[in-house]
């Protein structure tokens, strides 16, 4: 600071060429003595500077890992197995159909067919069941009572061609018996005659 003051009033007041140079050379010398004198200080020297420069202590930044979860697995629960009673039903017992036994023929059977292959049966109008297995309840122009005996025999128009055969005597308990109208031959059987139960005999229309 006081160097540069004294070169200003220097330069002022020569204020030629000359006067430049002299100042030139004086900042010159200034200068140098200047740089000598700092060179001789050394920072060591200054005890102050020493005790002014405390190192702080590094702080050590110390790494605490966390615990490691450890993780427990719980034991999963064992699952027994209860048997359970199964109910099987019982089979319900299927119903048998007993088929009732069929009634015995009636005694009046063997007659019937005797008729019919002495009147040429396989001729015949009607000829409806005869000689099958059916009662002979079911069997064209034939009538029966509770025991099964012919009460009726009406075959009238029916196209019975041949003789009356005399085993209708053997129906026991007829009561009626119309064959008029049919084509019947020979003579009428005396057997006939002892059928007590008869009350109705029609033999009319025929060739008797």
């Amino acid at each position: 600071m006081n160097i540069a003051l004294a070169l200003g009033c220097v330069i002022r007041k020569t204020g030629n060429r000359l006067g430049r140079a002299a100042a030139l050379a004086f900042i010159g010398a200034a200068v140098a003595l200047t740089i000598a004198a700092c060179g001789d200080r050394t920072p060591a020297s200054d005890p102050a500077a020493v005790r002014a420069f405390t190192p702080m202590p590094t702080a050590t930044a110390t790494f605490t890992p966390s615990p490691t979860a450890t993780a427990t697995v719980a034991p999963s629960p064992t699952l027994t197995s209860t048997q359970t009673a199964t109910h099987t039903p019982t089979p319900a017992a299927a119903a048998t159909f007993t088929p009732s036994p069929s009634p015995p023929p009636s005694p009046d059977r063997p007659t019937l067919v005797a008729l019919y292959n002495a009147a040429s049966g396989d001729e015949w109008t009607n000829g409806d069941n005869w000689l099958t297995d059916a009662p002979i309840s079911e069997w064209h122009g034939v009538e029966v009572n509770d025991d099964r005996r012919v009460i009726a025999l009406r075959l009238d128009r029916n196209y019975l061609v041949g003789e009356i055969p005399p085993e209708l005597a053997k129906l026991a308990e007829l009561e009626t018996l119309v064959l008029w109208a049919n084509y019947l031959t020979g003579e009428i059987p005396t057997e006939l005659a002892n059928l007590a139960n008869l009350e109705t005999l029609d033999l009319s229309s025929n060739t008797l």
